[in-house]
């Protein structure tokens, strides 16, 4: 087999030193027409930069690991999309591994990511408690989006989203619309048993009609087969799902059963996915900046790397989009 060309046979090649070579390789500033001659040897030869050798001598490799649970859905796409803008705008990349929502597979994946030196971690949806990454003796900065189990302090940053400002919005928006009589649709996980405790508590703050709490998990079927629990309660006007494919599934399964939304029953949802200003009607709900939440965690993952941060928790405020799935029943 023919052997791979080095730095040598490109400086030779090139007929500059070895130091030049190197220099352009790592973006050290030189003579424009030097760096022409290397990237034209470069070329010829086929040379391909060692980033793992490179990464050795320097202890950086340029590299940001993201870990994401289960297959890349809108939001957790939109996450990575918002990493990977900032990550390539500072000239360096990321690497994505996913996982099942498993604490054990997870930290085998992110054991993977430091045997390969990179630069950092941001890790969505972490099942991970801290003495899981001590275990991992990393001195790499390590950033969470939406932790699951989250300490009281945790000497790792964070980003995660504010269900209570979200929460608040939507339901006062009902509020303003007239109803007083409205179910929620839980969900699971963090997310879910979150919205779940500041629905009951907005109701009892409120001095609404008693919880009408109807189990959910986040998906279009669960929503689907709701529905005609919701209409065995005849006094409901509204119903607050806790992410819009529960919306989905209950909108299908109210029309078939000749239910109009909003006229009969209102109904908000909470993630904004991109199909929902084309339901019929478009859905009321909360848009979570999925992207700006990747931007953030990408930020201070590269902070925390140059020395520059300390540990810091964001929470990121969600949007309320009005759209036309609740009925004013109160004009």
């Amino acid at each position: 087999m023919k052997a791979k060309p080095t730095i040598i046979d490109v400086a030779k090649r090139a007929r500059v030193s070895i130091a030049t070579v190197s220099r352009v390789l790592n973006g050290v500033h030189v003579r424009e027409e030097s760096r022409a001659r290397v990237e034209k040897a470069m070329q010829h030869l086929g040379y391909r930069h060692n980033k793992i050798a490179h990464g050795l001598v320097t202890g950086k490799s340029g590299v940001i690991g993201v870990i994401v649970p289960g297959i890349v859905g809108h939001l957790y796409g939109q996450m990575a999309r918002g990493i990977e803008e900032v990550v390539m705008a500072q000239g360096l990349h990321m690497v994505i591994v996913t996982n099942t929502r498993n604490a054990a597979e997870e930290k085998e994946n992110l054991r993977l990511l430091l045997e390969r030196q990179v630069d950092g971690v941001i890790i969505m949806g972490s099942y991970l408690n801290d003495e899981d990454l001590l275990t991992l003796k990393s001195n790499v900065p390590i950033v969470f989006i939406q932790r699951e189990n989250p300490p009281f302090k945790s000497r790792y940053s964070s980003v995660t989203i504010d269900n209570r400002s979200g929460m608040e919005a939507a339901l006062q928006h009902l509020l303003k619309a007239g109803h007083r009589c409205i179910a929620h649709i839980t969900g699971l996980r963090r997310d879910g048993f979150e919205r779940q405790k500041l629905f009951q508590e907005i109701i009892k703050r409120k001095n609404l009609c008693d919880e009408l709490i109807f189990k959910g998990n986040f998906t279009e079927e669960k929503g689907l087969d709701l529905a005609g629990e919701v209409l065995r309660h005849k006094d409901i006007t509204a119903v607050f799902c806790s992410n819009d494919r529960s919306a989905l599934g209950l909108y299908r399964s109210l029309h078939s059963k000749g239910v109009r939304i909003p006229e009969d029953i209102s109904v908000v949802g909470f993630d904004d996915e991109p199909w929902t200003a084309y339901l019929e009607p478009p859905l009321t709900t909360l848009r979570q900046p999925a992207r700006e939440v990747g931007r953030l965690a990408a930020k201070q993952v590269l902070t925390e790397f140059s020395g520059e941060a300390k540990t810091k928790q964001h929470t990121v405020p969600v949007e309320f989009v009005e759209r036309a799935s609740v009925y004013k029943i109160n004009l």
